[in-house]
């Protein structure tokens, strides 16, 4: 019994009436609570006296309504009626017990009767039997959890003035029906249940033809349960008659879900039969296999064979592990209408019928992490126990972490990642049968399956497998570790090690931010495609390589992808934005390349330079070097660079050809210290003709429009050299199809942190690397979470 402290609480007369002049005052002690009264129903004289509390019954009807108040919430399984010395209870006839589906709402009164609408104890009397010389006596209650208690008492001498005397009421927890890790109470009942308790020792369901009962089982917290049973105190058969018993499931106890409503329960995880052994075997523990469905409330209607004669049984538990499912736990999801029974012909198989040669079997397999899953098996104890399985589908979640996804709703899986029939093929005598997935990278997995019999409901033609299983990949190396996205967030380099190389990519972006409101913030390359750019601003742009008219509000986009050669550890920060003009047809280019290591050659495709690809038709086709010749009509590609002396250098991408007037290209190149400005005009052809002698088409930019256009920034250092761009699209030289197309836009929509990506130093995604990241560095320092290292975590 769970302990509080003892409250004395004087109780005086609770209802204005009449009382003998013997009437006095007395303490009550009342174990774990209080209890006060609440109402009469007839003219019930209700006092305290020095040797016991008592209720009169003054006209053969007279009750009293008492509340005993825990305090706060219990699970409580007895409330017995105490007497100090000797068999004072011995008038109590009538004692009904009452607990208010509303406790805890808004408004709720302990102090209405009316309030108390569920009944737990009722209709029998206490026991032992009214008169018994005993001190105390017990209503056994199932281990409801609540704070407040309806008594509704009566005596057992009809119009005389003789009292029912107690000293006191108390509570006793998990005493009564003992339930294994939860507590279990009736929330429903669809015909007569003439007595819920025959005896303290039974819970009973009385048929009068067609009665039944409806019982929640509360595990108190959400658990894997893998069988519900029911059991016997007297090691004999008292558990007889109990004959349909299906077991109910939500398919989410979050949200408006209500344990004390029978409707919230949807999903059928047992049913069409009896739990096992069969009704009537002299057992003192009947078993229903559940399949390891991870829940916290099991709804369980119960009826007997019967009619007359009670399905009696003493206690229902939980077990775990029921029907084995390797590393996981599954879970039916559809109603179950064509399952004539999960567990035939015995509660190691699990089996389905086919009805009207369409149905079809939904669960869902839980492999409780988010795995790379390669294949899912059905497995046999036996050979050739899977047989008929026909069609299978198996679906997965595009995103199990978004908003709104539940794990048991059948629509929330909407990607098919396996449609056919397991193999070896059904029939065959194997135990195990294989769907091979491609390696998915999920924990839930939805399976339809359909029995290849059609419209059979032979047991021996149905489609059974008593396990489901799963093959992942496993991580042995860093490679491993990166390709199942599990690389720790220091290790921003990811060589799985949070270390000194880290901090150096940390403190390059130290400071950096992606939020778009933000002066001199960037867009992440992550965050392509945007692929909009924004009209050029009233008086258009001054080409000089001064980007002062440049607006604050412009749109940088990182250029930090290796297209190509070696990595370029000489850049520590490549940018780019672009605007468009409908008054020149232009558009418009600013790079801003952060270099130390600077080689400057003019005409030179080894050296510090700018190339950048366009085509205003954004048609596609063929690009320069195709087929070996330069090729400029379809699409141009052109080299910008510093000359080393302050000036510039121009050429098409054969650098053997300057660009002349005619292409009206503009460009300027300003070297400040480590830090190189391209600004750059760019006239939008839909054919240049200048080079070939063929027809020149302007192509007439306005909103709506696409364009053909990339940026790539050359770079050479001490043992290297390298390509930098913000995509990987290859080919470009010859082919148009490969450029970036970008969408031609008067302005953007209000766009907010997030919407530009993250940096990999902002562990916190508040779209700035500042010292909340730090910390965060500073905790994973030093961790490493590679297969092959020493003393490295397994984050997986």
């Amino acid at each position: 019994m769970k302990c509080k402290n003892i409250l004395f609480v004087i109780l005086g007369v609770l209802v204005s009436m009449t009382v003998p002049a013997s009437a006095m005052l007395h303490e009550v002690t009342v174990t774990a609570g209080q209890l006060y009264g609440v109402g009469n129903d007839s003219s019930t004289p209700f006092d305290s006296y020095s040797w016991g509390f008592a209720a009169y019954d003054m006209g053969g009807d007279g009750k009293l309504d008492l509340v005993l108040d825990m305090g706060a919430a219990e699970s409580v399984g007895i409330l017995e009626v105490v007497n100090a010395d000797r068999a004072s209870n011995g008038a109590i006839a009538l004692l009904e017990i009452y607990v208010a589906s509303t406790e805890g709402g808004v408004g709720f009164d302990s102090t209405n009767v009316a309030n108390y609408d569920t009944k737990v104890y009722g209709e029998a009397g206490l026991v032992p039997a009214d008169i018994s010389a005993l001190a105390v006596r017990t209503a056994d209650i199932n281990d409801c959890s609540k704070r407040y208690f309806l008594l509704h008492i009566t005596s057992a001498y009809w119009g005389a003035p003789s009292p029912c005397f107690f000293n006191d009421i108390r509570n006793k927890s998990f005493a009564g029906f003992p339930v294994t890790a939860g507590s279990f109470f009736t929330v429903g009942d669809d015909s007569p249940v003439g007595n819920v308790y025959v005896d303290p020792n039974f819970y009973a369901v009385y048929d009068s033809g067609n009665g039944s009962v409806d019982i929640v089982l509360d595990a108190e917290v959400s658990t894997y349960v893998g069988a519900i049973q029911v059991v016997n105190r007297m090691g004999n058969s008292t558990n007889y008659n109990i004959a349909l018993a299906n077991i109910y499931v939500a398919s989410d106890e979050g949200g408006s879900f209500n344990p004390a409503d029978v409707n919230s329960y949807t999903v059928k995880v047992f049913g069409n039969g009896t739990f096992s052994p069969a009704n009537g075997d002299a057992g003192t523990v009947r078993t229903a296999d559940i399949n390891d469905c991870r829940r916290r409330y099991f709804l369980i209607h119960i009826t007997d064979t019967w009619a007359g004669f009670p399905a009696m049984f003493s206690d229902l538990r939980i077990t775990s592990g029921g029907f084995p499912v390797s590393g996981g736990s599954i879970c039916p999801t559809n109603d179950g209408d064509i399952l004539e029974d999960l567990h035939a012909p015995n509660p190691d198989t699990f089996s389905f019928y086919e009805i009207n040669g369409d149905g079809v079997l939904m669960f869902v397999l839980d492999t409780q992490s988010v795995k790379y899953v390669k294949a899912l098996k059905l497995i046999n104890s036996i050979q050739n126990s899977n047989y008929n399985v026909g069609l299978t589908e198996i679906l997965v979640a595009s995103d199990e972490g978004a908003l709104g996804f539940n794990p048991m709703a059948a629509s929330s899986y909407t990607e098919k990642v396996y449609d056919g029939v397991f193999l070896p093929n059904s029939g065959s005598s194997l135990v195990e049968r294989t769907a091979d997935i491609d390696d998915v990278h999920k924990r839930y997995f939805l399976f339809k399956i359909k029995s290849f019999v059609s419209g059979d409901i032979d047991p021996g033609e149905n489609a059974l497998f008593d396990d489901v299983d799963y093959v992942d990949d496993p991580i042995t190396d860093c490679q491993a570790v990166k390709d199942f996205g599990l690389t720790l967030a220091g290790d921003l380099n990811q060589d799985c090690k949070v270390s000194m190389a880290d901090m150096s990519v940390f403190a390059e972006q130290w400071l950096g931010c992606t939020n778009p409101s933000g002066i001199g913030c960037v867009k992440t390359s992550e965050s392509i495609p945007t692929y909009a750019i924004v009209k050029v601003p009233t008086g258009g742009i001054a080409v000089n390589g001064d980007l002062s008219d440049w607006p604050s509000d412009s749109e940088w986009i990182w250029l930090n992808k290796k297209y190509s050669g070696d990595s370029p550890w000489d850049v520590t920060e490549a940018k780019f934005s672009v605007r468009w003009s409908d008054v020149t047809d232009k558009i418009y280019l600013a790079v801003v390349v952060n270099d130390p290591d600077r080689t400057f050659i003019t005409y030179n495709y080894a050296a510090d330079e700018l190339e950048i690809y366009s085509q205003g038709s954004a048609a596609g086709g063929m690009g320069w070097g195709a087929g070996g010749t330069d090729y400029y009509d379809v699409a141009q590609q052109y080299f910008v660079g510093a000359d080393g002396s302050g000036g510039q250098w121009t050429a098409w991408a054969n650098l053997a050809l300057d660009i002349g007037t005619d292409a009206e290209f503009e460009s300027a190149v300003v070297v400040s210290g480590n830090v190189i400005t391209y600004e750059v005009g760019i006239k939008q052809f839909n054919n240049y003709g200048g080079l070939s002698s063929g027809t020149t088409e302007i192509a007439a930019l306005e909103p709506g429009i696409y364009v053909g256009f990339d940026v790539i920034v050359d770079t050479v250092f001490s043992g290297g050299n390298s390509m930098i761009s913000e995509n990987l699209f290859t080919g470009k030289y010859n082919d148009a199809g490969q450029f970036q197309q970008y969408e031609l836009v008067n302005t953007l929509p209000q766009q907010y942190c997030g919407d530009w990506g993250y940096l990999g130093g902002d562990f916190d995604e508040n779209c700035r690397v500042n010292f909340e990241d730090f910390a965060t560095l500073g905790l994973q320092w030093m961790t490493c979470n590679d297969p092959q290292g020493v003393n490295c975590i397994q984050n997986w």
